[in-house]
This record gives C-alpha cells, sequence and structure tokens, in this order.
C-alpha cells in the first residue's frame, strides 16, 4: 500500500498538523488526478474498439 508508506512519512517528517493537513490536500488530489486520468484512458480505449467494431480504421 504504497498511500499507507507516503500518509506515514508526511505524518513523520511534519513539523506541525497544519503541514500535515496541507500535504495530505496534495497527497490526495494527486492521487484523485491519478485516478480520473485512468479512468479517461480506460474511456478512451473503449470509445476506440466501439468505432474499430463498426469498420472505422483509427490510427
Amino acid at each position: 500500500m504504497k498511500i499507507i508508506a507516503q500518509m506515514m512519512e508526511i505524518l513523520e517528517e511534519s513539523a506541525t498538523f497544519l503541514e500535515a493537513e496541507i500535504l495530505f490536500e496534495e497527497l490526495f488530489r494527486q492521487k484523485a488526478e491519478e485516478c480520473f486520468q485512468e479512468c479517461m484512458e480506460r474511456l478512451d480505449k473503449k470509445c476506440i474498439q466501439s468505432y474499430k467494431d463498426q469498420g472505422y480504421e483509427i490510427d
């Protein structure tokens, strides 16, 4: 669980709870962005396959 290790690192290295909270917000924003990117890539592949199944040629 990479995210647990990252959270532990933030807690251990932060001088204050406010600093940790700011770093957690950045971490969660980054993880949400990664998840959204993965979803969009999967959707893109699904759409491309749909067009290929209809006979279109896609590079």
